[in-house]
């Protein structure tokens, strides 16, 4: 009886080992296989965000052409969302901290960095109705840094406008 047990228990140990080699091979044939088939897969997402980014770029530049184009600022092959003002060929009466009696600068608002396209902001409220100041019977121009909040995008626009001879 003694060598019936220690045969099957013999039996037991081999089995196992060969079950647990052949188990062992076939789950590092589907792994390999899984990560060959996740490979391909992130290789298209890559590629997809990729795409995805390009088109977004072309829809920005298309979106900016076609909405400042008219302003000239298509002239200036700097990317938005650098926060700084464009300044136009014109010479004027320029000094460090003074105004000038025509505005050649146009402002533009920096594009978010999440490469989103972004809804338009609100316009100003009705309230929000002008940007010069009358000292004397003559016009005195304010930069747009000198106006709170919304209302510095009316001024920026008023000033543009001005600035490019659009009338009222």
């Amino acid at each position: 009886m003694l060598i019936a047990v220690g045969e099957a228990k013999q039996f037991t140990v081999e089995h196992s080992k060969r079950l647990r080699q052949d188990l062992t091979k076939e789950f590092r044939e589907e792994l390999v296989a899984v990560r060959q088939q996740c490979e391909g897969r992130s290789e298209v997402v890559k590629t997809k965000v990729e795409e995805m980014r390009e088109e977004v770029t072309r829809l920005r530049r298309s979106l900016e052409k076609q909405s400042l184009g008219a302003w000239g600022r298509s002239e200036y092959p700097e990317p938005a969302g650098q926060g700084r003002p464009y300044t136009s060929l014109e010479t004027g009466d320029v000094s460090c901290c003074g105004g000038r009696t025509q505005s050649t600068h146009l402002w533009y608002t920096p594009a978010p960095e999440d490469d989103a396209i972004t809804p338009p902001q609100p316009p100003p409220p009705p309230s929000v109705t002008g940007f010069a100041q009358y000292v004397g019977g003559s016009s005195v121009q304010r930069k747009p840094a000198e106006f709170g909040g919304q209302m510095a995008y009316q001024a920026q626009f008023e000033l543009l406008a001005q600035g490019q001879g659009w009338g009222d």
